[in-house]
């Protein structure tokens, strides 16, 4: 079958613009309906980079198309969310759903499929897929104009979606871990979760233990008090964290300005009140609070005593 004006053979790159095949080629789009702008990134961490710029150039990309201010329709909710997150479990998708279901959009739009989805069973985007072919939906990205009513452009949207999910597995998720594997293997800090309670990491370039653990001692005097405390307790992790809470201890005395900036973003430590009330994590609940120090939960001081960095500190 030959190639129509939404067509483009796949791998070839587009010419100029990032978008110039897409505008060149979008006679008879349905501008009497809503464009629904997907602009989902990878991360917190890409605010205000490249990336940004690209996704929030959707809606002016969206205006050359033809639509109007009125019919451009930005789900705003998912912008940090994953794209392994199945459909209803995000809350721009689930509106972008409601919205393509009642008629009220009829064209989709975004920077890439992977915008959509990494999802290497293909449970979510074939889900996708359908519905549009249902609703009449359009699927709008740099390189393709998607009408899922012919079986060559559904084709095409799942091999460009497997593509993604391949590459996400064999480059991000297994090339992208030997690093970090090689770094956490000779000690140092791989950039993964929280420090251990009582360490914090060298950011000091001309130290011999650069971005590797070091105590953080108005804590790890805590942490070896606490050892000490399980051994006494012959081991029982319940009548040491009843302890801790019969008695309101706070545990560890709040940073101080030795603290670096990585232990002050990623502490995991229980905040506590003047008056001794443990607060939880979210920021709303402690708004406005008096922290005076930190405690632990059962489940931290488990995690805390079964953690094998501490193995010979």
């Amino acid at each position: 079958m030959g190639r129509n004006k939404y067509e483009r053979a796949i791998g070839q790159e587009p010419e100029g613009d990032l978008w110039s095949f897409t505008v060149s080629n979008s006679n008879n789009l349905p501008l009497q309906a809503a464009v629904g702008v997907y602009p989902r990134q990878s991360g917190a961490s890409q605010h205000g980079n490249v990336s940004t710029a690209i996704q929030s150039e959707c809606v002016e990309i969206a205006k050359k198309l033809g639509w109007t201010d009125e019919h451009i329709v930005v789900y705003k909710e998912d912008i940090v969310v994953s794209g392994r997150k199945k459909m209803y479990e995000r809350l721009g998708f689930s509106r972008m759903i409601d919205d393509i279901t009642n008629g009220r959009v009829k064209a989709v739009l975004a920077v890439d499929v992977d915008r959509f989805f990494r999802d290497e069973w293909g449970s979510q985007y074939t889900t996708f897929m359908e519905l549009c072919y249902e609703h009449d939906v359009i699927v709008i990205t740099p390189d393709f104009i998607s009408n899922f009513k012919r079986e060559d452009h559904r084709e095409i949207f799942v091999f460009n979606c497997r593509r993604t999910a391949m590459y996400l597995k064999f480059q991000v998720r297994s090339r992208l871990q030997y690093p970090r594997k090689y770094l956490q293997q000779r000690g140092y800090y791989a950039g993964l979760g929280s420090p251990p309670v009582g360490y914090d990491v060298d950011k000091k370039p001309d130290s011999p233990t650069y971005r590797k653990f070091i105590p953080y001692r108005p804590h790890a005097e805590v942490v070896r008090w606490l050892f000490e405390r399980y051994n006494e307790l012959q081991l029982d992790v319940l009548a040491l964290a009843k302890e801790i809470w019969e008695k309101k201890y706070i545990l560890f005395p709040l940073l101080d300005d030795t603290a670096s900036d990585l232990l002050r973003g990623k502490l995991r430590v229980t905040p506590v009140t003047k008056d001794g009330t443990a607060l939880g994590v979210s920021k709303e609940s402690r708004q406005g609070a008096e922290i005076v120090g930190y405690t632990l939960h059962r489940a931290g001081l488990e995690s805390l005593l079964c953690n094998p960095t501490y193995i010979g500190t």
